[in-house]
């Protein structure tokens, strides 16, 4: 094997990371990047997206930069949505009224929500304030602590975007929180039929051939080694009988970014 290495001979396959279906045909992704890609196109031909109501449309790449740029704010008001068991959207809520809140004066706060025609109704129970009421067709009953302020306040510190999005659909222009509005727009473009793929060995035949091994559509990658004798012993540890060596190796030269299982 090493002179056809060395040689320039050898390549490897790259099989595809998702699957989708549109109409009767599959499509297949390789990988994150090509999924982003094709989920920010169809946002980009259904939609049109604003970050200012009265500014211009945001083209293809102002999508993607703004859906990457926005994706840690995203996560962490999702993690927090499910840490506290509310929706994402009245996690924002919080987030863009956290100066009324954080004033602890009732009055204000229930002028604040009864300004905005929010049905939500405002009490001071004891050091904490309550926000109880119907918010986005879901019935809340939040004891606003110490503790949810902190964690709200390390959460818009991840915003570095803009409060709001503008979404125009059917001729109709709808104003969303930020990470509302882009998890509003993926899952209506996420394909229903799209599956993760495990790894070639459960393609069929013909499955394989289409995505991985066709000449006329195949990608690959050719096997370059530097270093021989360090390339026969990461695979002695990665394909040997000692699991305790390869976990220890997996933990010393891997992180929670690289990692893809």
């Amino acid at each position: 094997m090493r002179p056809l290495i060395e040689a320039g001979y050898v390549y490897i396959g790259l099989s595809p990371l998702y699957r989708l279906k549109e109409g009767n045909k599959y499509i297949y992704l390789l990988d994150e990047k090509e999924l982003s890609a094709y989920l920010n196109d169809r946002i980009f031909k259904n939609y049109e997206v604003y970050l200012d109501k009265e500014g211009k449309k945001l083209t293809k790449t102002e999508i993607s930069k703004l859906i990457n740029q926005s994706q840690r704010y995203t996560d962490k008001v999702k993690e927090l949505a499910n840490h506290y068991s509310i929706q994402p959207i009245f996690v924002e809520f919080l987030l863009n009224n956290m100066n009324t809140i954080k004033s602890n004066d009732i009055e204000k706060i229930q002028t604040k929500l009864d300004n905005n025609k929010f049905n939500l109704k405002a009490i001071k129970v004891k050091d904490q304030i309550n926000i109880s009421g119907y918010f986005s067709n879901i019935y809340y009953n939040l004891n606003i602590d110490e503790n949810l302020i902190i964690d709200l306040a390390e959460v818009k510190g991840f915003n570095e975007v803009s409060n709001y999005l503008y979404i125009k659909e059917n001729e109709k222009v709808a104003r969303y929180y930020l990470a509302a509005g882009l998890i509003y727009l993926l899952n209506q473009v996420t394909p229903k039929y799209l599956n993760r793929l495990k790894g070639l060995g459960e393609s069929d035949p013909e499955e394989l051939f289409e995505t991985t091994m066709d000449p006329e559509k195949r990608k690959v990658i050719k096997v370059e080694i530097d270093d021989f004798d360090l390339a026969d012993s990461v695979m002695e540890i990665l394909m040997g009988k000692k699991a305790e060596l390869r976990r220890q190796f997996l933990a010393d030269n891997t992180t929670s970014k690289e990692l893809d299982i």
